[in-house]
């Protein structure tokens, strides 16, 4: 399939459209609305990207394997890659990027990469699952990257009518500190109010806030005038992302991740990156998160 090509699935409550490149989640609509971002290029051109098999920047985009320098740009390379559809129903959709001789150029290992996708009522599970075909261990990052409309009905809304609600306020007292792209050292304290967060464009003026997270864990962001908004449940994730891009931009992004920026002290050594996975051969990693619409 090529990179234009894009399927659509539904139920009773919502349609979806999913693209090949990226296996990258484009549009949903609930209640007559658009809730994906719409990749407006003068702010971001992407709606859902996935970030593998490196989530953030590497250092100079540079890491080492067994002393051998490699380069990745930021998120890696699978947002950028054309996925096989391997299954599908009416209302489930299966994504497969392989390794092969182009990835390996760029990254050293084997691996099967899978998507899936599962329209449940008014949600959307979204489940990643990595393959390890290889006798050597298997190294990577990953995380998601959904855009959400915000606000849903600019016409009567704005970005700061909405709040994020963390649930769970004890988790999110504090944020890792970024210097440029990468992870500096120590923590920054964020002031809630029982659990909540009011959104305003200044609290991304040193780019994404970035919090630790306990599985499960769910995230709500919700207009305070209309009552409608999104959520996110997330497992096995270690930590969120939450982003856009500037003023005005109209758009806000959840971003569950099991990878991160490198830190400005680190190795360049890819094993010893904070956050790396290690599979196993022959072993299946296996991560999910859900986005409920409202």
């Amino acid at each position: 399939m090529g990179a234009t090509e894009k399927i659509n699935l539904a139920n009773d409550h919502i349609k979806a459209t999913f693209n090949f490149q990226g296996a990258e989640l484009s549009s949903v609509e609930y209640n007559g609305k658009e809730y994906m971002w719409q990749a407006n290029p003068a702010f971001w051109n992407r709606h859902s990207p996935i970030l593998f098999p490196t989530v953030g920047s590497l250092i100079d985009n540079t890491y080492f394997v067994d002393g051998k320098p490699y380069q990745l740009p930021q998120h890696g390379f699978g947002r950028n890659s054309t996925f096989t559809l391997v299954e599908q129903t009416e209302k489930s959709a299966k994504f497969l990027l392989e390794s092969n001789e182009e990835t390996l150029k760029v990254y050293p290992f084997f691996f099967k990469l899978y998507i899936s996708y599962i329209l449940e009522g008014r949600s959307i599970q979204v489940v990643y699952e990595v393959e390890n075909p290889s006798q050597e261990d298997l190294l990577f990052g990953i995380g998601g990257h959904p855009g959400f409309n915000c606000p849903l009905d600019p016409s009567n809304e704005t970005f700061e009518d909405y709040f994020i609600d963390f649930h769970d306020g004890s988790s999110v007292k504090e944020l890792y500190q970024l210097e440029d792209v990468y992870l500096a050292e120590g923590k920054y304290n964020i002031a809630l109010n029982e659990g909540k967060l009011d959104l305003d464009y200044s609290l991304f003026a040193n780019d994404a806030l970035i919090v630790d997270t306990q599985a499960p864990a769910k995230v709500t962001v919700k207009s305070k005038k209309s009552g409608a908004g999104f959520a996110m449940e997330f497992h096995e994730f270690r930590w969120l992302g939450i982003w856009t891009k500037g003023k005005g931009a109209g758009f806000l992004c959840l971003e569950p991740w099991n990878g991160i920026a490198d830190q400005l002290s680190h190795t360049q050594n890819f094993e010893e990156k904070l956050g790396i996975n290690r599979l196993a051969p022959g072993a299946t990693y296996s991560a999910r998160y859900t986005i409920e619409f409202f």
